[in-house]
């Protein structure tokens, strides 16, 4: 032990734990579940979540992730959509604006 730099000796005798990577947001459980009964492989690292596998066909020919599906995925990982009554309507490109926006984030109309 006496041979080894002073943060492995900390770090071996349990005095400090190891900190690891943080992997940013996650998935909710349900969404992971039904990715992986598609046939998703969901793998994360210190770089974040990764996506893998072949779909799983269930008597039928198997479908890609539609764009819903990629929206719904990064909405769910910040947190799930905002309930309707929480969202304005942009006056002039009609995009939806979450409770709190100063801005659309689509045409940068003022949502006042």
């Amino acid at each position: 032990m006496d041979e080894l730099p002073e943060e492995a000796r900390r770090l071996l005798s349990g005095h400090e734990l190891p900190s690891g990577p943080s992997l940013g947001p996650k998935l909710s459980n349900d969404l992971a579940k039904a990715l992986r009964d598609q046939g998703y492989v969901i793998n994360e690292d210190e770089k974040g979540m990764h996506l893998g596998g072949a779909l799983v066909s269930r008597g039928g020919t198997p479908t890609a992730m539609s764009p819903y599906d990629v929206i719904r995925m990064a909405a769910d990982m910040e947190g799930g959509l905002a309930p309707p009554d929480e969202l304005l309507r942009c006056k002039k490109c009609d995009a939806l604006i979450p409770h709190g926006d100063e801005r659309c984030q689509w045409c940068g109309e003022s949502a006042a």
